[in-house]
């Protein structure tokens, strides 16, 4: 009778794909078939990429992946194009508790405009890591009505930009304590020329939050005779204000996408993340592939067999959760 029960009470597990499906890959699940048979991530693609990268989980933690890991967590598969971050220190290497109201200890290369200590003070009061990237905590104060006090990201403009580039600038940032009011921050684009003499600035307003959001814009260079740019958070004061802000990995890449890609957390010189190079081992009969985000969107790929590359550049920076073969 107790082997009776075992048997009764047994069962395959659940067939986790379409009815009819050739081929399929769930990459949030890390479960793979062809054939109607559960196969190995291995048997089922292929991942190559000459760098680490990081791709986020559901709570938002930043994963890190080593050269050739697929970035892939419970959200899905994470495949971007090459990029390159223009900003040289994002690691914060060199950053320590300030001890002045100047705003002194920032990261090596970071550099700040008009925060004197006296109308408008701020100080750097942790470091940590965040969201599982490198973090500063710094509390700004005082009774200004300054236009355009900064926190310049890179002490000279180190990304090449010319005229009609798109550039995307990204921060996470967090308001700790305090509020926003009487001191409204942006992220600016500058605009220099080969000598980096200034030329023209670009402004996006945002409104810090209590939790953590990762603030983005995208601009186009505007100036005819840029060759240079660089990203700086700039911050207007109409009175009294205290606002202590977190901060982490601000970026900015040249892409059309307006989603921000994967952080690139550099260090000591401009950091570079490399292609992503997927290619899906389908079945050798024709088919068509479904691939759905994780945004919900999906994407089909008509009259495919056999090894099949995926374009990272069509992507948007959004994970791929699954690929779905079905016959013609």
């Amino acid at each position: 009778m107790l082997n009776l029960g075992i048997a009764l009470g047994a069962r395959n597990p659940a067939q986790w794909w379409p009815d009819g499906a050739l081929y399929a890959a769930d990459f949030g699940e890390n479960r793979y078939m062809a054939g109607g048979a559960p196969i190995t991530a291995s048997d089922a693609f292929t991942l190559t990429r000459a760098s680490g990268k990081r791709a986020a989980d559901g709570r938002g933690k930043w994963l890190a992946f080593g050269a050739n890991q697929p970035a892939r967590t419970d959200l899905g598969v994470l495949l971007e194009p090459a990029a390159e971050n223009g900003l040289p220190n994002t690691a914060l290497d060199g950053a320590a508790l300030s001890t002045t109201n100047m705003l002194d200890g920032l990261p090596t290369g970071w550099s700040r405009n008009k925060i004197d200590g006296t109308g408008f003070s701020a100080r750097i009061v942790a470091l940590d890591t965040w969201l599982g990237l490198p973090a500063l905590t710094v509390r700004l104060w005082g009774n200004s009505t300054v236009g355009d006090a900064q926190i310049v990201f890179a002490s000279i403009a180190s990304l090449m930009a010319v005229a009609g580039d798109t550039i995307l600038e990204s921060l996470f940032v967090q308001r700790i304590a305090g509020s926003s009011n009487n001191i409204s921050p942006r992220l600016r684009l500058t605009e220099q020329d080969a000598g980096g003499i200034y030329l023209n600035k670009q402004l996006y307003f945002f409104t810090p939050q209590a939790g953590a959001t990762r603030e983005s814009h995208s601009f186009t260079v505007a100036n005819a005779a840029a060759a240079r740019a660089t990203m700086v958070l700039e911050f207007s004061c109409s009175g009294a204000f205290d606002l202590t802000l977190r901060i982490a990995a601000p970026q900015m890449v040249k892409t059309g996408w307006t989603n921000p890609t994967s952080p690139i957390i550099a260090s000591g010189s401009t950091g570079s993340r490399a292609a992503d190079a997927m290619v899906l081992n389908l079945p050798e009969t024709a088919c068509d592939v479904t691939l759905t985000f994780a945004d919900g969107g999906t994407v089909v790929m008509e009259g495919v067999s056999g090894a099949t590359a995926l374009d990272p550049a069509q992507f948007g920076a959004v994970p791929l959760r699954r690929a779905v073969a079905a016959p013609l």
